[in-house]
């Protein structure tokens, strides 16, 4: 009779402390989630204040460009959505609202930076007609063209950034 009460209070110990490690190790986890998941909400938004900060000292003016060094300015080879790209499979875990601000926020800036890097491009080819004494009006023009786009975009863009950040702070 003892053997059995002793297997019993073994048994109920062991049973009890399996779940309690379990539920331990859950709440650890989950734990762990949520800072992991905090810590990607103030990664992105400092990429986005950084690209922010970039942006607004230098932003174009509506007038047509005088010479290529605002647009030079503008240029951009550094990949500017790295903590995004890293942490995308992290998005379906924010709120909604969230998701949908910072999303927006980085497909208004991959295409602003798109019509930037035209822009350059577009400057650079009638430099280089110049050079060559070609005719360059019709360069003028898509440095004209694509200069406005740009111009209207950055309003845009900087707006949706605003917002983006501002939403995964008063998330966090």
């Amino acid at each position: 009779m003892y053997i059995f009460i002793t297997i019993l209070i073994s048994l109920s110990t062991a049973l009890l402390s399996a779940y309690l490690t379990d539920r331990y190790a859950k709440s650890r986890t989950k734990s762990e989630q949520l800072s992991q998941l905090q810590a990607t909400k103030l990664a992105i938004s400092a990429e986005l204040q950084t690209v922010l900060n970039l942006y607004e000292s230098f932003t174009l003016s509506p007038d047509e460009p005088k010479n290529g060094d605002d647009i030079k300015a503008v240029r951009i080879s550094y990949k500017y959505n790295t903590v995004y790209s890293h942490n995308a499979d992290k998005l379906g875990l924010m709120d909604k609202k969230v998701v949908e601000s910072v999303v927006t926020a980085y497909t208004y800036l991959a295409s602003f930076i798109d019509t930037l890097t035209v822009l350059a491009d577009r400057w650079e080819e009638m430099i280089q007609a110049e050079r060559l004494r070609q005719d360059t009006s019709l360069y003028w023009q898509d440095v004209k063209d694509c200069h406005k786009l740009a111009y209207d975009q950055q309003e845009t863009t900087l707006g949706a950034i605003h917002q983006a950040i501002a939403a995964l702070r008063e998330d966090c």
